[in-house]
């Protein structure tokens, strides 16, 4: 199921990560995430990625020293963590550079949570960029992204 969560060019890079972060000695009964609450998000070269709702493991290792794909990958993959504080430093730093288009649903995915410091880093970082691939990758998911876009609007109306 992590696998899952990346394109299938990167599985080398995925298990590498999987690997390095220990999952199997964390979770042996393999239920970091929950298979129920999966995110599923085409990405324009038709490849779906399917990635956890929430991830339950403990805080991520530094990505210093990690090939920069995987660095993203462990970025992507805490933002989903159920740590507030954890999610909003991976799309940060996810966000300080440019992520890769396989990355791009777990920024839109975050923003539809009810956290409002994140959306305004989100905003603050997406601000002066060119945003086309997000408006591709949105349209393309556009049920996803209408429901991700009517929970952060009802949590924008609410504050």
């Amino acid at each position: 199921m992590f696998q899952s969560a990346f394109p299938r060019a990167l599985e080398r890079d995925a298990a590498a990560l999987e690997e390095r972060l220990e999952l199997r000695s964390l979770c042996p009964t393999g239920r970091f995430m929950t298979a129920e609450a999966l995110c599923s998000w085409r990405l324009p070269g038709g490849e779906t990625l399917r990635f956890p709702y929430r991830v339950y493991l403990p805080d991520s290792p530094d990505a210093a020293g990690l090939p920069p794909v995987q660095a993203a990958m462990l970025h992507c993959l805490f933002s989903r963590s159920c740590d507030g504080y954890v999610r909003q430093r991976h799309i940060q730093a996810l966000l300080d550079g440019e992520p890769p288009e396989w990355a791009l649903p777990y920024v839109v995915e975050i923003c539809g949570e009810y956290v409002v410091q994140i959306l305004e880093l989100v905003y603050s970082r997406l601000r002066d960029r060119d945003t086309a691939a997000y408006a591709e990758l949105c349209l393309l998911n556009l049920p996803r992204f209408l429901y991700v876009h009517a929970r952060m609007v009802s949590y924008s109306q609410r504050s």
